[in-house]
Formats: C-alpha cells, structure tokens, sequence
C-alpha cells in the first residue's frame, strides 16, 4: 500500500507545470531563507560602532516586504499542494481564478523583495539577502510561467526587464545628493527626480506604455490588426529612446553627487528594455524579407 502511495504522489509530481514546480520548489527554498537567513546585519550604533544584531528578512529593516511576500509564497505554494497532492478537486473555474492569483502573486513576491533588498537603512548592513531575491525572482516567473509562453522572446524581455526598471526609477537611489556651503544638505534622489530627472521621467513613461501594449495584445480580447506594425516601430523607437534616456541621464549627473547603486542598475535594465524593443521588430522583419 505504501509503494503505491509513493507511486502515485511521484505521478502526481510529473503532473506539475514546469512552473508549478518552479514555484513550489523556489517557493520552499524562499519561506527557509525569509525565516532563517540573516538578510542584514543590524546596527543601530552605526556602520562603525553598535551592538550588531542579524535581521530575518521578515524583520525591520523594511519587514513589511519580506511579511508580504512570505503570505504570498505561502499561499502560492499551498494552493499547489492542494491542488496536485491531495484528493480535493477545484473546480475548472476556480482553476482559471489561481492562474491569475499566481501571476499576480508570482510578480508582487518579486517586487517586494527586490525593494526590501536594495532599500535598507543606513544602519543596516548586507548579509545573506540575496539568495533570497534570486528565489523571489524564480517564483514570479514560475508564477507567470504559463502566461509567458504567449510572448515572444523580446516581449518577455521587455515585460521582465520595464517592471525592474520601474522599480529602480520609482523606489531606488540613484544619486546621494551633498550640497556643500554652510548648511551642508545631504539627501538622495531617484531616478525620476533631479538631477536631470527629465530623462527618467521619459524613460518610465515609455516603459509603461511598452508593458502596457504587450499585455493588452496578448492577455485581452483588444484586436489591433491595423497597428500591428506600427506598434513594432514604436516597439523600437521607444525601446532605443529608453536606453538612450538613461545613458545621458547617468553620465550628465555625476557631478551633482555620489551615484547610487539605481543608477548603474537602471542604465543595464533600459539597455535590455531597449534590447527587447528591437528584438521583435528584427525577427519580424528577418520573417518578413526572409
């Protein structure tokens, strides 16, 4: 009786979507790190002096994320087992319901720790975080997994790479600002602010225009026949113009102060976003003229 149950739970396993398993895996692996990996080192006396104490990634700094995406792994993960390792049968339209959970779930854990990670405090030192963002990266994309098959190779590049540069824009250091005289200032200010934040402002429009064309032609019922080409172009002009926006923002703002580490991130992440653009308009045009 033991074998067959055996037999059967290894059946049930090869039943599993790629990305089912990529979830449920990278899903486990992420509930160990968030609980028991020390994501920093924590110092409230300063990077030079204080009682150091490690923080979980559920713990302050910046808990709230690592909270979030522990609920979401949680869920993720035991509506897997549920569905696949156990008798109990959702019915087909609950089935398409978790789909969409999974997508939007898969993205949010994602997200959340990759602000978690990059945006401590000062008295936060770095300690073992980072298998923990790589683990929450592999279930947004085991989340999004059956999503992702309906685009192309330069779509996906696109959607991944335009919702890490938006983060990056929105939430992450770019330049640590120091204003001498005085009253000295010191600050930080993201990639949509100044300096030159004219240029990031341009970038994050047209890769959320971008992200939003490919998710209206592939996941809604909106048919753009006659602006099927024309969206290719824009594909590429806007995909060029956000590398490019980026570039100059990066290497005419040094002097304004200290570059953050958003600052290198965001220039590699509109490059691929620009990369991605052109992609699909170079196979479609190869297919074309081929």
């Amino acid at each position: 009786m033991e074998i067959q149950t055996s037999r059967a739970r290894v059946l049930t396993m090869r039943k599993l979507s790629p990305g089912e398993l990529i979830v449920l895996i990278a899903g486990v692996l992420l509930i160990v790190v968030l609980l028991f990996v020390p994501w920093y080192e924590y110092d409230p006396g300063g990077a030079t002096g204080g009682l150091v104490d490690p923080s979980s990634g559920v713990q302050s700094p910046n808990g709230f994320y690592g909270v979030v995406a522990l609920i979401l792994t949680l869920v993720m993960v035991f509506q897997i087992v549920l569905d696949r390792l156990t008798s109990v049968d959702l019915p087909s339209g609950l089935r398409v319901l978790w789909s969409l959970v999974h997508v939007i779930a898969g993205i949010t854990v994602a997200v959340m720790l990759v602000i978690k990670f990059f945006t401590p405090e000062d008295y936060a030192i770095f300690g073992s975080g980072l298998p923990g963002v790589v683990l929450g990266l592999a279930v947004g994309y085991g989340g999004c997994y059956t999503i992702l098959r309906k685009f192309s190779l330069g779509e996906q590049i696109v959607l991944f790479a335009g919702v890490l540069l938006i983060v990056d824009l929105l939430f992450f250091p770019w330049y640590d600002i120091h204003i001498g005289g005085a009253a000295p200032v010191f600050g930080q200010s993201s990639g949509v602010q100044s300096p030159n934040g004219f240029y990031g402002i341009v970038a994050l429009i047209l890769t959320l225009v971008m992200i939003v064309q490919i998710v209206l032609d592939k996941l809604t019922s909106i048919d753009l026949p006659s602006l099927r080409v024309q969206w290719l172009l824009v594909h590429t002009i806007a995909g060029i113009t956000v590398a490019v926006m980026l570039v100059i923002k990066f290497f005419t703002s040094a002097a304004y102060g200290l570059t953050g580490y958003g600052a290198p991130l965001g220039v590699v992440l509109g490059l691929a976003v620009g990369c991605g653009g052109c992609y699909t308009t170079g196979r479609t045009y190869a297919r074309l003229t081929g």
